[in-house]
């Protein structure tokens, strides 16, 4: 007998560690999409799934199952309602009565049903994890593909910058050069004029002169 309750209080032990590096957590309802906290009272099945009241599974024989697995719930302890904060009264004496070999098996049982819940939420919380990351990859993937279509782009703005600069500078000397010409152009008929008025003034004094000297 105490070999048999060392073995069982060793993986007892295992159990219990487990369940209390998880006493932050809270049973939820395995319905899907629904997850609620269970605080009080909810339904358990024999295939380690507990629903909330307002999942309660229904039907008869083969037609009732577990909405979480599938599994068939005909048995009459296959599905059962239960207390989950019952009062003190009940926790007093609920296993009175029992040989030991029984309060380790429901114990176990207990702390395997509770281990199961746990697994089933770390893997739930990890699939959401999963997806969040895949979420964050495509995004980021996203966010280059953007951030590298934004560079092309600037770097094409600014190729097309240098050839706007480019024909600004050659129209700029263009400019510059047709002014320079159009100066010397005005210098010469500047010149012409004053070389022609020059003329016609000479021409002007020698009529005189001729038509006083007759």
């Amino acid at each position: 007998v105490e070999q048999f309750e060392s073995s069982t209080a060793g993986s007892l032990y295992n159990h219990i560690y487990f369940i209390y590096i998880m006493t932050e957590s809270s049973l939820k309802c395995n319905f899907p999409k629904c997850k609620a906290v269970l605080t009080n009272s909810a339904f358990v099945t024999r295939c380690s799934h507990i629903f909330c009241k307002n999942h309660r599974i229904v039907g008869e024989g083969l037609d009732r199952r577990c909405p979480a697995c599938n599994t068939i719930l005909e048995g009459g302890y296959d599905l059962i309602g239960t207390n989950l904060n019952p009062p003190e009264e009940l926790k007093s004496t609920i296993l009175m009565g029992y040989s030991p070999d029984i309060v380790f098996e429901v114990m176990s049982k207990a702390l395997q049903f509770w281990e199961f819940q746990m697994n089933m939420q770390i893997m739930y919380q990890k699939t959401g994890v999963d997806h969040l990351r895949a979420r964050l990859a495509k995004k980021e993937t996203e966010w280059e593909t953007f951030e590298l279509n934004i560079k092309h782009y600037v770097q094409a703005q600014e190729k097309k910058v240098g050839h706007l600069k480019g024909e600004v500078e050659t129209l700029t000397h263009a400019l510059k050069d047709v002014g320079d010409q159009m100066n010397e152009k005005n210098r010469q008929l500047h010149n012409l004029q004053s070389r022609y008025e020059a003329l016609r003034c000479q021409n002007v004094t020698t009529t005189m002169m001729t038509k006083d000297s007759e």
